[in-house]
């Protein structure tokens, strides 16, 4: 059964940047070889891809790094879908279904908006997928196709284990590989989608499997060896429970002191409060972290109180970013603009932070309802 797993790039027709990147530099830093280059590697395509059965013949495309076959001849479709990637989602499933070609769609977006998401699909998962991905795949051969799948319970991340197909040269064209230690968060932000799908629990994996997938890349990666190889880790929030989080950065540790000639660098997205764990900093600053992913939203508490994102108000957020920097991480600071409170003000003040405390990594969300919130 020959299968096209997809992750599709914006809208070829939209102007919008969606996000900071490093490609262009990354481009330059390999000239005169061409070819794209693209930030961070999408961990949902390789964490299927491992799950894969050998019967199943599986090509994958990231089409940020290469167009994706409009022609080719497979049996099945199958995109991972998030807002930012939606319309083009919905051009490719529409070009192969005219093709008689069945399509499936998992990821945020038919999660939050699955109502739109059947319209362009065949069938879509609305849930995590790791205990439904063969499932759909044995369906689609057999002509058996349901149009929504759901997993009935959570993935048991301790054991999970995603280790990553070997492909040298691609890796080469991204500026970071990525991994995934955790799911879940235990705060209750109301603008984020995270808790809505993988819950409150945290759930880790094991220190042995977490270690099992990174040594894949320490003895395959090219670019760790002669330069740095920045991985970063695509957990919501590493940090949901600092005690696991410190026994998978121990294992981390000692994974590279028997790996001395690779070089990775580390990043992660955390909350605000892990600035106040001397242990954990110290952990982090060992491992090789050199960046975080840090969700300030807004200086204004009464915004904050309006996400329900209590936990920001009760930090400082220029010694935040002062603290992580004294152990070697700069933090991408994220903000979030778009609520009633938000006045021109709200961005003369962001800026301000920005300028005083020198952030290397703004960030910059638009706060986006979905299709049931207007």
């Amino acid at each position: 059964m020959r299968v096209l797993l997809i992750y599709p790039k914006r809208d070829p027709d939209s102007n919008v940047r969606t996000q900071f990147s490093m490609e262009r530099v990354h481009e330059l830093t390999f000239w005169p070889l061409r070819g794209k280059s693209y930030g961070l590697q999408f961990n949902g395509l390789e964490a299927l891809a491992s799950l894969t059965p050998d019967w199943v013949d599986l090509t994958v495309v990231n089409e940020n790094l290469r167009e994706v076959d409009l022609d080719a001849n497979v049996d099945l479709v199958a995109i991972t879908v998030m807002v930012t990637n939606a319309t083009r989602a919905y051009q490719i499933a529409d070009h192969f279904r005219r093709r008689k070609i069945k399509v499936v769609m998992g990821g945020y977006h038919p999660f939050m908006i699955p109502q739109n998401s059947l319209v362009h699909a065949d069938a879509i998962c609305t849930t995590e997928a790791e205990y439904v991905w063969e499932q759909m795949l044995t369906d689609a051969r057999d002509g058996k196709l349901k149009q929504i799948y759901e997993q009935t319970h959570k993935t048991d991340m301790t054991k999970m284990l995603h280790l990553s197909r070997v492909k040298r040269w691609e890796w080469l064209h991204q500026v970071s590989l990525t991994l995934q230690a955790s799911r879940g968060c235990p705060f209750s932000c109301d603008f984020c989608s995270i808790v809505q799908m993988l819950g409150h629990d945290m759930r880790y994996k094991s220190p042995e499997n977490l270690c099992r997938e990174l040594e894949v890349i320490f003895k395959n990666d090219i670019m760790g060896r002669i330069f740095y190889r920045p991985i970063f880790f695509v957990d919501d929030n590493i940090f949901g429970h600092p005690k696991t989080m410190k026994e998978l950065l121990r294992a981390i540790i000692k994974l590279r002191a028997r790996y001395p000639h690779f070089k990775p660098v580390f990043g992660s997205q955390m909350t605000i409060n892990v600035y106040k764990d001397k242990e954990a900093l110290a952990l982090l600053e060992e491992a090789g972290f050199y960046n975080i992913f840090m969700g300030l939203e807004s200086q204004d508490p009464e915004t904050l109180r309006s996400y329900n994102k209590l936990h920001n108000i009760a930090f400082k957020y220029d010694d935040a970013i002062q603290t992580m920097r004294e152990h070697g991480m700069e933090v991408i600071a994220s903000f979030i603009f778009g609520t009633d409170s938000d006045t021109l003000a709200s961005f003369d003040a962001a800026y301000d932070f920005f300028d005083r405390c020198n952030v290397l990594y703004p960030y910059f969300n638009i706060l986006t309802p979905t299709a049931n919130q207007w």
